[in-house]
């Protein structure tokens, strides 16, 4: 038998390091009764210390003594002595920032700790003896201008939550794009500077100022970026457009017929309209409309009548329109669009900017109608700035799951993949209507750039490009995975035992029937119908049909009640008032030509008894119920909780690609080694989309 287990249990190793070697040596372990009256010495240690005065050490255990206390603070003051000599020496002159006095009074001993590791004694601390650099006069002002920047930009961002509907400071500068704040005497804080440059003298002439200012609102980003460049070219900007407001219902007197027996000889009846239209909720400082529980429990009521209102408008100012915007145009569908846009026969350029019910899926409808009943030689004269329904989700909350950009809620795919599989489609069509989507300015390209598609540019060149190579194309178009690395796509990857032949092939996709890359498809898809036990007629659809799909179906913000109250509208034929459900919930043939007879039916179908119990079910939903289920559905919306299929808890990560995500990669670039040992992500899920 081995030494070491002639002991006994009640003995046990310890080892130690002394002077750079280690030896065993054999301690005995306390019994139970030498443990209780160690505690019970601890406990009476405790008793006799006293605030303001010095504990009394005990030596031996067996009594207080005064040399006790003695013994250890010599002991103590040995190993400071020992400590500080084995410290190295600084030669040179010593900082004399950072350095702090000691602190007096005595130090009571804690545990059982080795002389050997003890410190130097601190006897004395004076926070306000310590010195620290002192920051430059220019420094220091800088830092305050830095703080007071800060504050004030906080500041705006609060008072610009619930645009356009709520709250409307007085503070701003403008009301709607380029719509200065006239309920403000002198918005602007800083005095106005002359502007000596050549153009804005050039600027003065009519004809010049008209032909230049147009070119430049033919893409708003364009236009706004002059805007804010000095007052006078913001100025000169407002005074080309006229404005319609559709939060107040004004419309310029516009509304009222031109000629007939209903037309009017009087002053205020009297409408007008420049060749630049821009359509817009404004912000106002009524109660009844930005806040008020009366005005804003009727706000869809308010907004289809100011729809209608609008329509009406267009229609009798139709010929006198070149350039006409719509931003954020309540119960506004490409359905509408396509009643009113043919009949502007002079129309040039076509903008609409964040319309909640006309997402990217539309583009094709927008590029259709621009096209319809054009004179001949002119099917092409209408310019299309788009920027798709956009949403960044609610605040941060409970009720928060990510910015999804394209669409509020997770859906479960590769938006990135399904944006490209949508542009892939648009780009020709775009190009041979001599549209430029894409070029660097436009509200698309600005909408692609914010959605969370990766590396932008470089991708849509590579679309462009007929002539590349279907593998290095589709290493391009997967960019968050492969970033355009050919020998890294063909290895064989754990996370990808199906291989990269299926996803460099061409599948026709059932829904849009384009011949598009098989890495644009799921791969269950491609498998069903073309793998080994493919074999199936089971149809399949590309990620951006499917993505346009789940669109149409979103319910959030009231959107597929909304249109479906515009599908009864516009319903070619009368509703079937026996069918039970009263025509709003049928896929029925639409009115595309008759903008006349569509005015008349919004009374003769009642539309707006629909409309009101809409917005009786929003304030229902707002007003009663327990508290924490009380949201506004239009201001206040929730983002549907995640499932644990979702979160990969069964498998694959079956979470759509958030906004930011390529910003954030990018910022990981540049990080230092020792950085991203705390960053990183599995590749398996990440990529696992079904």
């Amino acid at each position: 038998m081995s030494p070491l287990n002639t002991k006994s249990s009640g003995q046990h190793l310890k080892q130690k390091n002394a002077g750079g070697s280690s030896h065993i040596t054999w301690e005995t372990r306390a019994s139970k009764p030498e443990k209780a009256a160690r505690r019970n010495q601890r406990k009476k240690f405790s008793q006799d210390i006293q605030p303001g005065v010095a504990p009394q050490v005990t030596t031996s255990g067996r009594g207080n003594n005064d040399s006790g206390w003695e013994d250890f603070k010599a002991a103590l003051n040995d190993s400071q002595t020992s400590w500080a000599n084995s410290r190295p020496t600084q030669i040179g002159p010593q900082p004399t920032w950072g350095k702090s006095k000691p602190r007096s009074g005595n130090v009571r001993p804690c545990g059982n700790s080795d002389e050997s590791q003890l410190g130097p004694i601190i006897n004395d601390w004076d926070l306000t003896q310590t010195s620290y650099p002192q920051k430059t006069p220019e420094e220091i002002a800088q830092d305050e201008k830095k703080a007071k920047l800060q504050t004030e930009h906080w500041e705006m961002i609060q008072k610009l939550w619930g645009w356009p509907w709520k709250n409307a400071p007085p503070q701003l500068v403008i009301l709607a794009p380029y719509l200065p704040n006239y309920y403000h005497r002198d918005p602007f804080s800083l005095p106005k500077a002359e502007q000596s440059s050549k153009l804005f003298s050039l600027l003065n002439v009519d004809i010049i100022r008209n032909t230049i200012l147009g070119w430049i609102l033919r893409d708003h980003f364009d236009g706004a970026n002059f805007a804010i460049s000095c007052r006078t070219a913001f100025f000169l900007l407002a005074g080309q457009i006229t404005f319609w407001d559709m939060t107040d219902g004004w419309f310029n007197n516009c509304e009222y017929p031109r000629y007939g027996p209903e037309s009017s000889d009087k002053p205020s009846q009297q409408g007008s309209v420049q060749s630049v239209l821009l359509i817009t909720p404004v912000r106002h400082f009524k109660q009844a409309i930005t806040k008020g529980t009366r005005g804003n429990s009727r706000l869809y009521s308010r907004q289809i009548t100011h729809l209608r209102t609008m329509l009406r408008s267009l229609y009798n100012f139709a010929d006198f329109i070149d350039t006409v915007q719509f931003h954020r145009t309540g119960f506004l569908t490409v359905d509408l669009l396509n009643l009113i846009i043919p009949h502007m026969r002079n129309l040039k350029v076509l903008g609409v900017y964040n319309c909640q019910l006309i997402h990217i899926g539309h583009t094709f409808r927008l590029l259709d109608i621009i096209k319809e009943d054009r004179p001949l030689g002119k099917e092409d004269q209408v310019y299309l700035d788009f920027f798709p329904m956009y949403h960044l989700g609610p605040r941060s909350g409970a009720h928060r799951t990510g910015s999804y950009g394209v669409i509020w809620d997770n859906w479960g795919g590769d938006t990135r993949l399904a944006i490209w599989a949508i542009v892939t489609r648009i780009l020709p069509r775009a190009s041979a209507q001599g549209i430029n989507l894409t070029k660097q300015g436009t509200a698309f390209y600005r909408w692609l750039e914010m959605s969370p598609c990766w590396n932008v540019g470089e991708t849509l060149d590579a679309i462009k490009d007929t002539s590349m190579d279907p593998v290095k194309l589709a290493t391009m178009l997967n960019w968050p995975h492969y970033q355009g690395n050919v020998t890294y796509f063909k290895r064989k990857l754990p996370f990808r035992p199906e291989g990269w032949e299926w996803a460099v092939k061409y599948y026709t996709c059932s829904d849009c029937h384009e011949d598009l890359l098989g890495i644009l498809y799921h791969f269950t898809q491609i498998r069903s119908q073309y793998g080994s036990l493919g074999g199936s007629n089971s149809p399949i659809y590309c990620l951006g049909c499917s993505l346009i799909n789940t669109l149409e179906g979103e319910t959030d913000h009231f959107k597929y009640s909304k249109r479906k109250i515009v599908s009864k509208w516009i319903r070619e034929d009368d509703p079937d008032p026996n069918d039970g459900t009263n025509g709003a919930w049928e896929f029925p043939e639409l009115n595309s030509t008759d903008l006349a007879r569509a005015l008349e039916d919004f009374e003769r179908r009642d539309v707006a008894k629909d409309v009101r119990e809409l917005d009786r079910a929003r304030y229902c939903l707002k007003r009663t119920g327990r508290h924490s289920d009380r949201f506004d559905r239009e201001f206040e919306e929730r983002q549907r909780p995640r499932t644990r299929a979702e979160e990969g808890r069964h498998g694959n990560l079956l979470m759509a690609p958030e906004v930011g995500m390529y910003q954030e990669w990018r910022e990981h670039l540049t990080m230092s080694k020792e950085e991203l040992r705390w960053w990183g992500f599995d590749t398996r899920r990440y990529c696992g989309y079904v």
